[in-house]
């Protein structure tokens, strides 16, 4: 198996999809001359393998990206070549857990919406105030069948959205909620400190 990794300094696959977080990005290090105008914004990977398997190109943001609420859907629209290679996003909750969510083969040719609903197993809450605990987005992998050919693949993304339910709950004292931590955890910094 061999891997390819594109960083986050070449990294721009999010600018337009998710403009509230798109400082999360190296938006500079996108070359102007593939841009189709200043509104029009798609993200290409071109990967070559030296051997047949089960290789990966990974595309990450340089930092994890949290996403506010209860995430339902994921849904990305990309371009394919018509080979039989499969794409996951890869998102992170609360416990640290990885999880791995197939959005499908790009087995297909040209543009296609692609998505995927988040399981009911990948934990967003807790019991406990503040309940809510956001899952955030690692990556993007596109992982190659053993069969395919891999001297040379293209393919595109453009326009990812996420459907998120941030309601939260209103009660009596919620706005205690966030800030009794702020509260008490600087209360036990202050005391450590006077106790030295």
């Amino acid at each position: 198996t061999t891997s390819s990794i594109i960083s986050s300094e070449s990294f721009c696959l999010l600018i337009l999809f998710l403009r509230a977080i798109a400082t999360a990005f190296f938006a500079a290090s996108c070359p102007t001359m593939y841009l189709l105008s200043s509104e029009t914004i798609c993200f290409g990977v071109r990967s070559v393998f030296s051997r047949k398997g089960y290789n990966k190109v990974w595309l990450y943001p340089k930092d994890e990206i949290v996403i506010p609420g209860r995430v339902k859907k994921l849904d990305i629209w990309v371009w394919g070549g018509n080979y039989y290679y499969n794409l996951e996003a890869h998102v992170r909750d609360h416990r640290g857990i990885l999880h791995k969510l197939p959005l499908g083969s790009l087995h297909f040719i040209g543009w296609k919406n692609l998505s995927v609903s988040i399981p009911s197993s990948v934990p967003q809450e807790i019991r406990y105030i503040p309940m809510e605990k956001p899952l955030t987005f690692v990556r993007f992998e596109i992982w190659t069948e053993p069969t395919e050919r891999v001297d040379d693949f293209i393919v595109y993304f453009d326009h990812l959205k996420v459907l998120t339910d941030v309601y939260m709950e209103r009660f009596d004292g919620d706005m205690l909620a966030d800030r009794s931590r702020d509260i008490w955890s600087s209360n036990s910094e202050t005391e450590a400190a006077s106790s030295d």
